[in-house]
């Protein structure tokens, strides 16, 4: 696996990401951050309700599951059964850049053309 699919860091900015989940009960955030955390390491391919044990994936009890889903199927859980979560892909996109920015820049630096 090449450095790039493994990205060095995460970008999560927790005064944006608390307001977004403010409503949400523990369980439900507990349950929306691992869904995030594991779509990012799965290189921003989606989970998938209909086709995959998702609480299992999560480390998680089917009852949490299906207590944070009533919450959180309404702005994530996409008809096909996919947990879209879409500013991960702009996220990825944008760590990518600045990976391979930072990577030139070091190679100039330490004269690695």
């Amino acid at each position: 696996m090449k450095l790039i699919d493994k990205l060095p860091y995460f970008p999560m900015y927790a005064k944006d990401y608390l307001w977004e989940c403010k409503d949400y009960d523990l369980i439900t955030f507990g349950v929306k951050t691992k869904l995030v955390l594991e779509t990012w390491i799965r290189q921003c391919e989606w989970l998938n309700d209909s086709k995959e044990d998702v609480p299992k994936i999560l480390g998680i009890s089917k009852k949490d599951y299906k207590h944070a889903k009533k919450y959180l199927a309404y702005r994530h859980l996409a008809k096909n059964g996919d947990w879209r979560i879409d500013r991960l892909k702009d996220a990825k996109k944008e760590a990518i850049n600045r990976h391979l920015k930072a990577q030139r820049a070091a190679n100039i630096r330490h004269k690695n053309l």
